[in-house]
């Protein structure tokens, strides 16, 4: 029994540690190959929504990563500049140069290219051949993750879409002080908050289009204290959703993905 119930806590604690591998993104600092440094987390609280594709160079790499960078293409005119698309060789043993000739070569032109083990997907759970992810906001946070043949231009799209939202809600006022889990969810999560006063505040969920799918009035709970609420989202699509906390003096936002 001993033996089962240290088997059992290694286990969960395994899952809360790929959990929180697949909601935060893992910050770096490493030159492009063109010898310009990169600070991930300053990109991101500068506004940037950064789409990460990692590849071998193959010919599926190309063909599911070629979607992903369509959906960044999609966003150069409406918001010039603010959607990037990093191109990393998956295991940093094929050099820049070959590395950015194929991305070349396979009408991925706009990309900033990286070679370097700094930048791993094993961050992000189980490898890809590619592997894509969208990481944007100042909590850091990861949209999309999705490998070979799961990734989609749509799915890309509605995550930079998400990621835009994100970027209105967010404010400086934000104490990074709402999480989710679990997180990818069937439906059933639980929110946690804290908040230092007592005040009216309401929780909303939105879709990435900006529609409102829930809304909760939280009237009674205890301030300077971690507080934790249930929602049932398992009637709602599949998706990524914006958990919103609103005080009336100060928001929070979270991303939730419906599996």
């Amino acid at each position: 029994m001993k033996k089962h119930c240290i088997i059992i806590l290694m286990s969960l604690f395994t899952f809360s540690l790929c959990s929180k591998a697949q909601t935060t993104a893992t910050n770096f600092t490493e030159d492009d190959c063109n010898g310009v440094s990169h600070t991930l987390y300053d990109e991101l609280d500068a506004g940037k929504i950064i789409v990460l594709a990692w590849v071998m160079p193959c010919g599926s790499c190309a063909y599911f990563g070629s979607r992903a960078y369509d959906a960044v293409g999609s966003f150069s005119e409406s918001h010039p500049d603010k959607v990037q698309f990093f191109l990393v060789d998956d295991y940093a043993n094929t050099n820049c140069s070959n590395l950015s000739s194929w991305g070349d070569n396979n009408a991925m032109e706009n990309h900033t290219a990286f070679s370097s083990s700094t930048i791993s997907m094993e961050d992000y759970g189980e490898d890809g051949m590619p592997k894509v992810v969208v990481l944007a906001g100042n909590t850091h946070q990861i949209l999309y993750n999705k490998n070979n043949g799961a990734i989609s231009e749509q799915g890309v799209k509605n995550a930079i879409n998400a990621a835009l939202t994100l970027a209105v809600m967010e404010t400086k006022e934000n104490l990074k002080s709402i999480t989710s889990f679990p997180n990818p969810s069937k439906g059933l999560t639980t929110i946690q908050f804290y908040l230092d006063e007592n005040t009216n505040a309401t929780l909303e969920v939105f879709t990435v289009l900006g529609e409102k799918v829930s809304s909760l009035k939280l009237n009674q709970y205890t301030p300077n204290t971690n507080t934790t609420v249930d929602l049932d989202l398992s009637k709602q699509a599949k998706g990524t959703y914006l958990i919103h906390l609103n005080t009336g003096k100060r928001s929070e936002t979270t991303i939730l993905n419906l599996d």
